[in-house]
């Protein structure tokens, strides 16, 4: 058994430790931005614009790279152990950008960023739903959103006052005492299932969750049945349970992605130089705006259901992307005297940030981190991680092709549309609230038969596997639990 914290509030404290890998990550993500302001002004090091495009891209293969081993360290060695070995990058990438001074340095720090960030992004969300109690769920998992969201802000604001290297430096310490923290974290209940310690496995099962014993031994029951399966990137798209998320992941992250929020965090400078606040404090602004209505929403995500704040989120969203399309429509195509009315861009997009952030920021991250079974769970993770990669760089480099040439109009016709369509698929879609990993996936099962068979599940007594009978399709579909 790990020696680890103790007692009740020690279980509070673990859960608190891995969340703060959402202020890391923030703060890694913002310093990338920022860092090319310091560069350019304190003339640390010569960097062209070009140079400058490298080190982004040097930071996204960063992200990609370490997608590649994370599925065979994760199985070998669980979550708890990867975030320690991605946090050691973090340490280590800043302790390179501090002592260097000139740009192959950055660009060494910066893959190393890069590397940690998706370490975390796969780590630490399946984590926290594994161990955080269903009813509290989505509000666990939705504090990685906020610290996100103020290590971001904090490292924007410390940009200000700090110079390059002191800024470099103040990230190092913070990426040291996490990585001293992170050694106090156990391991997941699911994983010590795997590993066949099940008395360890229940002991941190009821330290974590103070549950019953009946609960335990569901969970039991599912991951051995779950593990009995083969667990090859193959078998994401062979089994009817793993098909099915997949195809529901994929597509909330297509949602998510392809936004006209993304590209407003990259170039905030270049979208509003007229607008009423400075352009080098829009990010901070932008970053406030999220943290105050991620903090609102993900305390009622339990409460109201991921399913209706999404539609919430995305309708709102698609008012105020349709406004800013048409302003770009009036000041691409006509010509029109927008002279006086800058202020409308800034407005809308503010709009759709704050609706974003009530949904669609972070609850597709929650969605995610339920859906999957313990035997493939690790590679859909990198498979979706190396599609949300894709999509950004995607979508950030039509964005700034449009905005060079004119025509931002059609790029937020494309937002507008998708926004569109995700409210009416938000509608139908299914709501994890309140529901154990067992039910999330006994749903899943069912659903990726339900185009041949009707999948009609039985609990085995005293047990939580599935008896699945096929029968002759009816009009209606009817599953037992």
């Amino acid at each position: 058994m790990d020696k680890v914290l103790t007692g009740p509030i020690g279980s509070k404290l673990a859960l608190i430790i891995v969340i703060n890998n959402g202020f890391i990550s923030g703060m890694a993500v913002s310093w990338t931005g920022a860092s090319f302001a310091k560069v350019r002004s304190e003339a640390v090091m010569t960097m062209t614009m070009t140079q400058a495009a490298i080190a982004v891209a040097i930071f996204y293969f960063g992200q990609a790279v370490a997608t590649m081993p994370y599925g065979y360290g994760e199985k070998a060695f669980g979550k708890r152990r990867m975030l320690q070995f991605g946090i050691t990058f973090i340490v280590a990438g800043w302790l390179i950008i501090y002592f260097s001074e000139n740009r192959y340095g950055s660009y060494v720090g910066r893959f190393m960023l890069g590397v940690w960030l998706s370490t975390s992004i796969m780590s630490t969300t399946p984590y926290l739903a594994e161990v955080a109690v269903p009813a509290r769920r989505g509000l666990v998992v939705s504090f990685v959103t906020i610290q996100f969201m103020a290590g971001a802000i904090l490292e924007s604001v410390m940009a200000i006052y700090l110079s390059y290297f002191r800024l470099a430096l103040l990230n190092m310490s913070v990426g040291t005492f996490h990585f001293i923290s992170l050694q106090l974290v156990p391991e997941s209940p699911y994983f010590l299932i795997r590993k066949g310690r099940i008395d360890d496995a229940r002991r941190r099962f009821y330290w974590f969750r103070g549950t019953n014993s009946d609960e335990f031994q569901k969970t039991v029951v599912t991951v051995k049945e779950q593990m009995s399966l083969n667990s090859r990137y193959i078998d994401i798209f062979k089994y009817p349970l793993s098909r099915s998320a997949f195809s529901f992941a994929l597509t909330l992250i297509m949602f998510q992605r392809v936004s006209g929020v993304l590209p407003v965090y990259a170039y905030a400078a270049y979208i509003f130089p007229d607008a009423i606040t400075k352009s080098e404090y829009m990010r901070i602004l932008f970053y406030c705006i999220s943290l105050i209505c991620v903090l609102i929403s993900g305390n009622t995500v339990d409460r109201i259901g991921r399913r209706k704040l999404l539609i919430i989120s995305a309708a709102g969203s698609c008012i105020f992307c349709m406004t800013t399309t048409v302003w770009f429509v009036l000041s691409e195509l006509t010509s029109a005297d927008l002279g006086k009315a800058n202020w409308v861009p800034l407005v809308s997009i503010t709009g759709e940030i704050a609706s974003n952030a009530l949904g669609t920021l972070y609850i597709p991250s929650i969605l995610v981190s339920e859906m999957f079974p313990v035997n493939i769970k690790a590679k859909a993770m990198i498979l979706l991680q190396l599609s949300q990669l894709f999509l950004i760089i995607l979508n950030i480099k039509l964005y700034m092709a449009f905005k060079v040439n004119h025509i931002c109009f059609v790029i937020y016709t494309v937002y507008t549309s998708m926004l569109t369509f995700s409210c009416f698929y938000y509608i139908k879609m299914y709501d994890t609230k309140g529901k154990t990993l067992e039910e999330i996936h006994a749903h899943f099962e069912a659903k990726g038969r339900r185009r041949t068979t009707i999948s009609i599940v039985e609990p085995i007594k005293n047990t939580f596997a599935f008896v699945k009978k096929k029968e002759k399709r009816k009009s209606t579909i009817e599953i037992t639990t």
